[in-house]
């Protein structure tokens, strides 16, 4: 209990270094009941109306978001994934979050696009919902059964024209140095403290978290956005995303970033959504790129978790 409390003032304190007068608010959302929502699987032939009418028959009650295609559970959360349009595929549990990223990549047919950081599958899985299968996506998971994981995840969703790496992803660039230059769009949504993930109303959520871990995990993050940054075109768009609260996993990655690489840009995030907030540029005495304020971090909500986006595009 005593070591509970104890990292509770220092995630509070946290909390309100990066947000300020927001933190409280923020810290409320720790302590809510997690919703579960899904997004229809368009890769799937159906009756969208049917299929809804379906779930509501087995006893699943939602509403839409403000998210398109999101719906948000809000009776029998808990058997969402026993039922016959779930284990059919005609629907895809996902956080609203973590679809920002792919919404925000943009991906069009027939571009050549890199998720760099692919397992359990869901991001890949979306860029190909919203491409209909037609863009050519190479999906890299290092740790061998998350890769095989995602494989299956994917193909039983009908994901099509994917390419599957089972190897390091900041070794990528040196074992198929042709990919240089390669990739019109580059996901890096990145492995992170998962702050946004804690529920404050179990203590064994804050068991694993201490302050040290940002740090150390943040040497991962920058060696990841650097050799996606190689493989991607010029004039190419890529989007470094992360679910955690971090500035030394979020701006200060990207800072030290742009320090390193003369010809990427920081350039505007167009997601239509009122829970946004800029990204930091000052903190505990450093002062960052003025450009991270074209970074964006989303404010958790009912619907939303926290995570941070940040679009580059290379000269």
């Amino acid at each position: 209990m005593q070591i509970f409390e104890e990292k509770l003032l220092q995630f509070t304190k946290k909390l309100e270094e990066v947000y300020k007068n927001d933190s409280s608010a923020v810290l409320k959302t720790h302590y809510l009941d997690r919703v579960k929502t899904f997004r229809i699987n368009f890769l799937k032939p159906q009756n969208v109306n049917e299929t809804l009418e379906n779930l509501k028959n087995e006893g699943i009650e939602f509403t839409k978001i403000s998210l398109e295609n999101f719906y948000i559970v809000t009776k029998g959360s808990e058997f969402l994934s026993k039922t016959k349009v779930f284990n059919d595929k005609l629907i895809y549990i996902q956080e609203p979050s973590s679809a920002l990223p792919v919404i925000e990549l943009a991906p069009a047919e027939n571009e050549e696009i890199l998720d760099m950081c692919a397992s359990p599958g869901s991001k890949t899985s979306l860029i190909q919902n919203l491409t209909n299968n037609n863009a050519q996506v190479t999906a890299i998971e290092k740790n061998r059964n998350r890769f095989f994981k995602l494989k299956e995840n994917l193909i039983n969703n009908e994901v099509k024209n994917v390419t599957y790496i089972n190897a390091d992803a900041n070794r990528i660039i040196f074992i198929k140095p042709e990919l240089t230059n390669y990739f019109d769009k580059v996901l890096v949504d990145v492995p992170c403290t998962t702050e946004a993930q804690i529920n404050l109303n179990n203590e064994d959520s804050l068991k694993e978290w201490k302050l040290s871990n940002a740090k150390n995990i943040s040497k991962l993050q920058r060696g990841l956005l650097n050799s996606a940054f190689k493989m991607l075109k010029p004039k190419g768009t890529l989007i470094y995303s992360t679910c955690t609260y971090s500035v030394e996993e979020n701006e200060a990655v990207v800072d030290w970033f742009l320090k390193k690489n003369q010809d990427a840009k920081i350039v505007d995030i167009n997601l239509n959504l009122s829970n946004l907030q800029n990204g930091i540029t000052e903190y505990k005495n450093k002062i960052f790129n003025e450009s991270l304020r074209k970074t964006i971090r989303v404010i958790p909500n009912n619907e939303f978790t926290a995570f941070y986006l940040t679009k580059i595009t290379k000269l």
